[in-house]
């Protein structure tokens, strides 16, 4: 027999003996009776209250009573309730009293009593078996205590192993089995002697739930079959059938693989792992925070394939349901990493190096994201994974099809936008944070860098344009060095260094043309429309002129790499000039 099988025999047996106990003592506090409280008495109270009847009057005819104690029925429920110190002295008190043939069992039960295991030697084993084959099996009116006291310290006639008269309940019937399975069955031992745990579970399978009625869950339980009993338990309650499961895993019980006999007795798949991700699924998408507090669990076994099991429930769990910010965590408006409820929970994960097993899930998480076209969510996960090139990368790209898809004529930024749906607002919080932080601006590319100013630049110059402030926004357009505002050898040179524009920034070019242009025209109609004649008024509008001369001239040496409508755009505002 294994240790596992010892430990389930040794348990049940305990647990078993213990509630009868229980259940004798509050027996004994409604009924009390005269002298100390003592486990004997509560016992004897107990057999008054169940053997006899209305006229105190014995239930069975043939009980050996001794100074009006059934003292057979006194010794089995003593071993009932675990007391066999109790039960020896018992047998001591009473050896005078006892027939001739039944002498020598006080022999035997103080060789079974000093047993570390509860066994008998081999002798004495040898001759109680004869003794309970000639005189105590065969006798008609014996006591039938007597016969199950006699039956559980020598395992006599396994072939019957249960009494009917004296297992009065369920509880009994299996404390009896367990009494009798021999903790170390050898092949030397002979055939009818053998009584392991694994006959016993085969018992209980064949009479299967209708044998037991409602003690059938604690059947399986107190058998040692889990797997059974959480599969039972699926039968009326899969929340009963999950907590379950969690409970003896977190004893140590409930170590079942697929492959193994019992499980191939169950209806479902009874995996630890395999529960815990089903059960999850009806609430992983409305509640993932709970949903990481039960696959967590899967590691309540502590082997490696568990382990590894939970740490692939828990990397999906953040890849389906999408709840980065609950699952993985948050980066605050300072730019502080606020902790998931997985990095929350750590301790229970037994992972070897906590930092690389969370950059892991987000990072894939991230690409996932990535994948999908979700650049917000890529964003919050790379800057989790503290991969903070990455997120410029993300957020000039973000930034840079923001400005250049949006209408000119509409402001980018809404009454109520915030940073967390605002690209513009975005960019400038995340450029706020890293580019004022050494550290995490040494680990920023310096083009990237400046793309980025360049791009919050560039939605600086919309907002003065949707503002019609078009003096400031032409001054700052020439601050950004994009365009040509002098002559033509810069117009030629900003067409040559065109092509080594980012694409970020060329995607914006078309705009700033056109912004550029407007700008100009406006300027130039209101100095067109002013009352006052100055000598500078000329010299303002052949400045502006020339300005946009410089712009079309490039346009025109770039016309190819940008919208055709741009180009036309820009030819109409030129011709009104």
């Amino acid at each position: 027999m294994k240790s596992k099988d010892i430990d389930v025999v040794e348990v049940g047996k305990q647990y078993l003996e213990q509630q009868f106990l229980q259940y004798a003592d509050n027996l004994y506090k409604k009924n009390m009776n005269e002298g100390l409280a003592t486990n004997i008495n509560k016992i004897k109270s107990f057999i008054d209250t169940k053997l006899k009847k209305a006229d105190k009057s014995w239930k069975i005819s043939n009980l050996t009573v001794i100074n009006g104690v059934p003292i057979w029925a006194l010794i089995f429920y003593l071993l009932r309730a675990g007391l066999i110190k109790e039960a020896l002295e018992v047998l001591v008190d009473n050896k005078a009293n006892v027939k001739k043939v039944e002498q020598s069992f006080l022999t035997y039960f103080r060789a079974y009593a000093s047993s570390k295991d509860h066994g008998l030697p081999v002798e004495y084993s040898a001759k109680l078996h004869t003794e309970y084959n000639q005189h105590i099996k065969s006798s008609l009116d014996g006591d039938p205590y007597r016969l199950a006291v006699y039956k559980l310290i020598g395992r006599c006639d396994l072939s019957r192993k249960n009494i009917p008269a004296v297992t009065l309940s369920i509880e009994d019937w299996l404390w009896m089995h367990l009494m009798l399975i021999k903790e170390s069955d050898t092949d030397n031992d002979p055939i009818y002697e053998r009584y392991c745990l694994e006959d016993f579970q085969n018992i209980v399978i064949s009479y299967g739930p209708s044998r037991f009625s409602n003690y059938y869950l604690q059947t399986l339980l107190l058998s040692g079959l889990y797997g059974l009993a959480i599969d039972y338990a699926y039968t009326f309650s899969e929340m009963d059938a999950v907590h379950l499961a969690i409970g003896l895993a977190s004893l140590k019980l409930f170590k079942i693989d697929s492959s193994t006999r019992l499980a191939k007795k169950t209806k479902r798949d009874i995996r630890f792992a395999n529960i815990l991700a089903n059960y999850t699924k009806s609430f992983r998408y409305s509640d993932p925070r709970v949903a990481v507090e039960y696959l967590v669990l899967i590691t309540l076994n502590e082997r490696p394939s568990d382990i590894e099991l939970c740490h692939e429930a828990l990397r999906e769990l953040v890849l389906e349901t999408k709840e980065f910010a609950v699952l993985l965590g948050k980066v605050g408006r300072d730019g502080a990493r606020i902790p998931g409820v997985i990095e929350e929970r750590q301790p229970l994960l037994h992972v070897r190096d906590e930092r690389e097993f969370l950059h892991t899930i987000t990072e894939q998480a991230a690409r996932r994201a990535d994948e999908d076209g979700r650049i917000y969510d890529s964003i919050l996960l790379y800057q989790l994974a503290e991969e903070y090139d990455i997120v410029i990368t993300l957020i000039n790209s973000l930034l840079s099809d923001t400005l250049s898809a949006s209408d000119l004529d509409q402001p980018l930024i809404g009454p109520d936008d915030n940073s967390e749906s605002n690209s513009v607002l975005l960019a400038r919080r995340m450029a706020s944070i890293y580019f004022d932080n050494v550290g995490i601006s040494k680990q920023i590319h310096i083009r990237n860098k400046e793309n980025c100013m360049l791009l919050l630049n560039i939605s600086r110059i919309r907002e003065l344009y949707f503002d019609r402030q078009w003096q400031e926004t032409l001054s700052q357009m020439e601050l950004l060095d994009l365009l040509p505002f002098t002559d033509e050898l810069s117009a030629r040179k900003k067409a040559q260094d065109f092509s080594s524009l980012d694409d970020n920034i060329v995607k914006n070019i078309p705009n700033l043309l056109i912004i550029t242009l407007n700008c100009i025209s406006n300027m130039v109609r209101t100095l067109n429309g002013s009352k006052y004649q100055t000598s500078t008024k000329g010299q303002q509008i052949d400045s502006l002129k020339n300005v946009a001369r410089q712009c079309m001239i490039y346009a025109g040496m770039i016309q190819y790499r940008m919208p055709r409508e741009t180009y036309s755009t820009l030819i109409n505002i030129d011709v009104s000039l």
